[in-house]
């Protein structure tokens, strides 16, 4: 009996330490994601550079951050939140890997209108973060959408953006595309994406 409460025991310890690597590494990886993004639009807006000091300075804030938002969260923060703490690997697969590259048509059509590289960026990590967390946190179970159809999404608007340019480049061989037209294709292969994504389309072929 004692054995077996040892096994028991030591099982639920690795999974716990287990579950706060993963912590620590997604929260550490989003908030010098997001630190970095930030510096570089104070700096690019002309508010104030840092970005010159910044390399010596971010790695050990983001650290002592993480180390202290990776506690809260392993001691009440996820029970606080009705989390599931096994999520957070999940959660860093879709908010770095999946999401950014199902909303690339977004990325594109904001470029298209006039936002700079680390603006853009800036709004496709926020729309991760909350697409990511709503999708692992409950909303993704309610609708019946799972992490692979996200995957399904990234790879429709890849498909979609280069199949986009061959046809563009055959269509109208030398001329390019303006910047409304352009912001304009990419916004509705961002709307084909995510309804080839979302709506099973993928799963139903599969099958």
């Amino acid at each position: 009996m004692a054995d077996q409460h040892d096994v028991s025991g030591a099982g639920s310890t690795r999974v716990a330490v287990a579950q706060t690597v993963r912590t620590f590494v997604v929260v550490f990886a989003l908030l010098a994601v997001v630190a970095f993004l930030g510096l570089e639009l104070l700096a690019t807006s002309g508010v104030v550079d840092l970005t010159g000091v910044a390399n010596w300075v971010l790695i050990p804030v983001v650290l002592g951050v993480s180390t202290l938002v990776t506690g809260w969260l392993v001691n009440g923060g996820y029970d606080r939140f009705d989390a599931d703490p096994s999520a957070a690997g999940r959660f860093g697969w879709l908010v770095f890997l999946s999401v950014p590259f199902a909303l690339l048509p977004t990325r594109v059509a904001l470029a298209a209108f006039g936002f700079d590289y680390f603006g853009a960026s800036a709004i496709v990590l926020g729309l991760a973060i909350v697409l990511a967390g709503w999708l692992v946190y409950g909303g993704g179970e309610r609708l019946g959408i799972e992490p692979r159809h996200v995957a399904h999404a990234a790879i429709a608007s890849i498909v979609l953006l280069v199949g986009g340019s061959v046809i563009a480049s055959q269509v109208a061989p030398g001329r390019l595309l303006g910047p409304v037209e352009t912001g304009l294709v990419a916004v509705a292969a961002q709307l084909a994406a995510l309804w080839v994504g979302f709506s099973g389309t993928v799963d139903r072929l599969l099958s």
